[in-house]
């Protein structure tokens, strides 16, 4: 008997084997419930594949040739990368048939439907199905085609099919559902097919290896219409490169009080990262921010509208333990271990009879915990109806609740030797800019000086654009020596000036004037798109933070390099520019000036020249300068 069941075991986990080991049932469009479906085309008995509709003569464009796709291919060392996420990875060569299938409902619905047949070295067959479905728009818009794919477009496609794993992928496992677009790609060799199923779980990459290759082929099919006469409706913008995308890199932001990281490939759904995880290492999140105490609803809280309770009392602990005391009702609860950008605080409450609440934690003001919202909603099905909680609660001590939060801001201001230690990697530096300006009351005020140095046609070459207050602007254009490109660039590694972007500056050291006001950065621009990043990324420097921290000696550097490019006989070109204030500047309760008040032509700001050729600042007192404006407070060198 005993032998029987083994046998028996034996044979059941054999036949889950074999139904695993199945071919996937093909999708079915993704557009099945609009209007219009698409009709089956011929395929093996056991598989059913989306295809296009008979069309009418008029949407015919078999002989027209769409633009060529400007999507960029794949580097060879990522190609390597991906593929050796298996060990002997085989790509179908004699390609004869190809379904992709792209459904984004996340904000604007769009979903494309390519069929491409009747492959061969000449072109190829596509038909294509495009539907966009904006959100602030009734309805849909939906059209479909058929496509000639010259020589150089099917091999464009192969190239890209190539460049992954299909027959690897379509092996891998599936989590039987998915919160994420419903993608999926078919690729057919002879007789055998390779499905990369909508929820196949890929090995784990930064950027997800799937993501870039849905990517390529979106918008390889995207390109298809994007001049095609009668297609306007359903056009949609490309997808963005995800390798360009910096949530997928390290990213510092400021969150409470604290400077803290982001956990790479967190929050990549929205620009300014909302709901990517932090990073607080070892630290408990709740201590960090100071998520702990006890909140209740006072009489002002209850005076404003949609309250939906009498009596309020939210405590949390130090271990995280949470207990919200409604009227007659309490509910007890812990805070998640995990803390999100920019998102309000979760936290999961339970009643005695074991009923579950979500209980969202909103505070007035951001970085603020004295003040919160709380509230948590029925959900749509009938097992889930509750009455809402909708209540604003106060700490039971905001005065000190708010000098610990400023004391906390005053702490966290991070340091010069902090800021060096973020790694950061950057691509190719571009551009290196100075720029000062000023604007208000005081005499020279609406100025600005900057020097640039880029490259241009190969050749390195550095802008100087001054604007003294009410004069033309002059622009001149010099040839820069490589030596000085070089000496900042080690500079700007070895100080990692990239980092110095996150300084601040102290409030305590920082003199507040209300008439006048004046700025300089320092700005280094980068190429990150070799570390995964955007092609165009600035790091601007705020020159008074870096001061303040005791950067100054790095700065003066930096500007002593610069200015030396600004000599005579390298000078290639000089021209000058109206000046947009000097035919109306405002002046706060005076009105408009339109003057024009005598030439400046020669003015020298304040200040001092020791023997040795430096200067020191009568404006803000900073010695040593040797440029022609000051680098802390952008004032002129004196003569």
């Amino acid at each position: 008997m005993r032998r029987q069941r083994g046998l028996w075991l034996v044979a059941v986990c054999l036949l889950m084997l074999s139904a695993c080991a199945q071919p996937q049932a093909a999708p079915e469009s993704a557009t099945e419930t609009a209007p219009e479906t698409l009709t089956t085309a011929e395929v093996p008995e056991e598989t059913t594949l989306p295809a296009a509709s008979e069309l009418p003569p008029e949407t015919l464009a078999a002989e027209e040739t769409p633009e060529e796709s400007t999507t960029p291919a794949e580097t060879s060392e990522e190609k390597v990368m991906f593929k050796t996420q298996y060990e002997d990875p085989v790509i179908p060569e004699n390609i004869t048939r190809v379904v992709f299938d792209y459904d984004q409902f996340s904000g604007d619905k769009f979903t494309i439907n390519a069929i491409v047949t009747d492959i061969s070295a000449d072109g190829a067959r596509l038909e294509l199905l495009k539907e966009v479905r904006p959100m602030d728009v009734p309805g849909s818009f939906r059209k479909e085609g058929e496509f000639r794919l010259d020589a150089e477009q099917t091999a464009r496609l192969l190239e890209i099919l190539s460049s992954y794993d299909i027959k690897g992928y379509s092996r891998l496992p599936g989590r039987g559902s998915s919160n994420s677009p419903s993608r999926s790609v078919w690729v057919f060799e002879g007789d055998e097919r390779y499905v990369v199923s909508f929820d196949a779980i890929f090995p784990k990459t930064l950027p997800p290896q799937e993501d870039i290759m849905y990517y390529e082929l979106f918008n390889f099919f995207n390109d298809r219409i994007s001049e095609e006469p009668g297609w306007e409706k359903v056009r949609s913008e490309n997808l963005e490169d995800p390798r360009e995308n910096p949530a997928y890199g390290e990213r510092l932001v400021e969150h409470f009080g604290h400077m803290v990281h982001l956990v790479p490939g967190t929050g990549t759904l929205s620009e300014d990262w909302k709901n990517a995880q932090i990073d607080y290492g070892d630290k408990i999140w709740w201590l960090e921010e100071g998520f702990t105490g006890t909140w209740v609803q006072s009489e002002e809280d209850k005076k404003l509208p949609s309250i939906t309770n009498e009596s309020a009392k939210l405590t949390v602990t130090e271990d995280g333990k949470a207990v919200l005391e409604l009227d007659d009702e309490v509910l007890e609860g812990e805070l998640a271990d995990q803390r999100f950008y920019k998102t309000p605080v979760g936290i999961h409450l339970w009643k005695e009879n074991g009923e579950r609440r979500l209980l969202s934690v909103s505070p007035d003001r951001d970085g603020d915990y004295t003040r919160l919202y709380l509230s948590c909603y029925p959900g749509p099905v009938p097992e889930t109806q509750f009455t809402p909680i909708n209540v604003i609660v106060t700490r039971e001590d905001p005065a000190q609740e708010e000098t610990s939060m400023e004391e906390n801001e005053m702490e966290h201001i991070p340091t010069l030797k902090e800021v060096k230690a973020i790694n950061e990697p950057h691509g190719e530096l571009q551009e290196i800019e100075w720029s000062s300006s000023s604007s208000g009351m005081m005499m020279g005020s609406y100025s600005s000086y900057s020097v640039r140095l880029f490259r241009e046609n190969g050749e390195l070459r550095l802008e100087e654009k001054s604007m003294p207050a009410y004069e033309s602007v002059t622009v001149k254009l010099y040839s820069a020596d490589e030596t000085v490109f070089e000496k900042i660039l080690g500079i700007t590694e070895k100080e990692n000036l990239a980092a110095w972007s996150y300084l601040q500056r102290d409030p305590k050291l920082t003199m507040m004037v209300y008439d006048y006001s004046s700025s300089s950065q320092l700005t280094l621009t980068y190429d990150d798109s070799s570390v995964g990043g955007w092609s165009y990324v600035r790091k601007s420097i705020d020159t008074e933070a870096a001061t303040q921290q005791g950067g100054s000696d790095t700065l003066k550097e930096i500007s002593g390099l610069l200015q030396e490019c600004c000599s005579d006989e390298r000078l290639l070109s000089e021209e000058t520019q109206p000046n947009p204030y000097a035919s109306g500047t405002p002046i706060m309760g005076l009105g408009t000036f339109t003057g024009t008040p005598e030439s400046k032509e020669g003015q020298t700001g304040s200040g001092s020249i020791e023997a040795d050729g430096t200067w020191t600042c009568g404006a803000c007192g900073s010695s040593g300068n040797t440029g022609k404006f000051c680098p802390e407070c952008g004032s002129r060198r004196p003569e």
